[in-house]
C-alpha cells in the first residue's frame, strides 16, 4: 500500500498522466504483470501465467523498453529454484506473440522510428555529448550520472524516498529471490537507459516501482527501529 502510494504521488508520474504519452499505461501493464506473476509463484495456474504473459505484451506494445521485465521475472526463477512447467511457458509464448504480432509488423515498417535504441551503446553512460538525427545533445554530465541524479531528485522520487529505498534494499538482503527480482529490475533497466544516446525522465518511469518497494520496506524499517513510542 505504501509503495502504490509513492508510485502514485510521485511528482513526474502524475506531470506525465495529464500529456498524450504512452509512459503512464506501460507502467499499469507492467506492474499488473509483475502482480499475476507474483500470483503464478504462490499458485502455479494456467491462468496467471497467460494473464502475465499478456499483460506484459501490452507493456511492451505501449514502451518496447516494458520487456526488459523479463529479467527480473527469471533472476526470481533462477533463485527461488521455482520450475515453471514447459506447457505453461510455451502455450503463453505462443499467444503473447500473436497477440504481439501486429505491432512487430509494425516495427519491420518503421524501423526509422527506433533510431534511439539502434544507437545503444553501453560507452554511451560514460559519454555527455551526441549527434543524433534530432540533433547535437550535451549534458553537463555523463548519461549514467544523469539519470541517476533524475531518479533521486526532488521531481522525481526524491531524495528521502531514495535514502529509504537504499535501507529497504539492506534489509531485503535476508529474502534472496525478491532482493534478485528488485535488483535486476533496477540494474537492467538502468543499464539499458544509460547505454542511449538520450536522456528523458520519462523513461525511467518503470523503475519507481522497484524503487517505491525498497523505499516502503526501507520506512517501516526505520519506524521499528525507532520503537512503538516514536
Amino acid at each position: 500500500t505504501i509503495a502504490g502510494l509513492i508510485v502514485c504521488l510521485t511528482p513526474y508520474h502524475i506531470r506525465s498522466s495529464i500529456v498524450t504519452m504512452s509512459d503512464v499505461p506501460a507502467l499499469f501493464w507492467i506492474t499488473s504483470a509483475m502482480l499475476c506473476g507474483v500470483c503464478y509463484a504462490r499458485r502455479p495456474r494456467l491462468f496467471w501465467m497467460l494473464s502475465s504473459v499478456l499483460l506484459l505484451t501490452f507493456a511492451t506494445m505501449t514502451r518496447y523498453v516494458s520487456c526488459l521485465a523479463l529479467l527480473p521475472v527469471t533472476a526470481y526463477a533462477v533463485v527461488a529454484d521455482f520450475r515453471v512447467p514447459r506447457l505453461h511457458v510455451a502455450g503463453a509464448c505462443v499467444i503473447g506473440v500473436i497477440v504481439a504480432w501486429p505491432e512487430i509488423e509494425h516495427m519491420r515498417t518503421n524501423i526509422p522510428s527506433l533510431f534511439i535504441a539502434m544507437s545503444w551503446n553501453p560507452v554511451n553512460a560514460i559519454r555527455s555529448e551526441f549527434t543524433t538525427p534530432d540533433g547535437l545533445l550535451s549534458y553537463p554530465w555523463p548519461v549514467l550520472l544523469m539519470d541517476l541524479r533524475t531518479l533521486g531528485g526532488w521531481g522525481f522520487l526524491n531524495p528521502v524516498w531514495a535514502g529509504l529505498a537504499v535501507i529497504g534494499l539492506w534489509k531485503l538482503r535476508g529474502d534472496k529471490a525478491t532482493l534478485a527480482f528488485v535488483i535486476f529490475w533496477m540494474a537492467g533497466l538502468l543499464a539499458f537507459l544509460a547505454g542511449l544516446p538520450l536522456v528523458n525522465p520519462r523513461y525511467l518511469m518503470p523503475l519507481v516501482v522497484p524503487l517505491s518497494i525498497c523505499a516502503a520496506v526501507g520506512l517501516i524499517s526505520v519506524i521499528e527501529m525507532a520503537g512503538p513510542k516514536t
